[in-house]
């Protein structure tokens, strides 16, 4: 029977394995989950934007935060227009399947695992009803920027907005499915 994992090494630093090592003892993880989730993130977000040509710019959460603070509902929006687009070219898109979507967008972008938008996010199908919500730690802007991104995701796969609730840290949205009625 073959092992469907396979086993690679390489060589590291002294600093590296250190900071490996250390990183590791403090979040009490494993360190070969810990390299498992780092060669991961690598492919996810380094190869996917050199395949799109689109280079990689890390900012902090707080930069970001003033970022979103100097925009006005306009440029929230048109903020929002561009990162759906984007994330439509990413790896994780899902065409005709919304909670997959949804659950890529969770594990890669929103959880604390990977870029960390949201300290928690969830999601809830009731037959043609869709429940997102979710809570984070930066400002009211980032709440009304989310809530125009998740909203045009979620257009992608025809359901409106029916209510919201924004407030600094938190977001309720409810959605409903559209009849493809014509």
């Amino acid at each position: 029977m073959e092992k469907k994992e396979k086993v690679i090494g390489t060589r590291v630093s002294d600093k590296l394995m250190n900071d490996i090592l250390e990183y590791s003892n403090e979040k009490n993880i494993r360190v070969s989950k810990l390299i498992r989730e780092a060669l991961s993130y690598y492919m996810l977000f380094k190869l996917e934007h050199e395949k799109q040509n689109v280079p990689i710019v890390i900012i902090s959460k707080a930069e970001y935060s003033t970022i979103l603070g100097l925009l006005d509902d306009e440029g929230l929006e048109k903020l929002a227009d561009v990162c759906v687009q984007l994330a439509k070219k990413g790896f994780y898109y899902s065409s005709n399947n919304i909670k997959s979507f949804l659950r890529s967008l969770d594990t890669y972008v929103f959880s604390d695992k990977n870029q960390n938008w949201f300290k928690s996010f969830q999601t809830n199908f009731q037959g043609d009803r869709l429940l997102v919500a979710g809570v984070h730690d930066l400002n009211e802007n980032f709440s009304l920027f989310m809530k125009y991104y998740i909203e045009k995701i979620v257009a992608l796969y025809s359901y409106e907005l029916t209510k919201q609730t924004l407030l600094e840290l938190k977001i309720i949205l409810e959605f409903r499915k559209l009849d493809n009625k014509e």
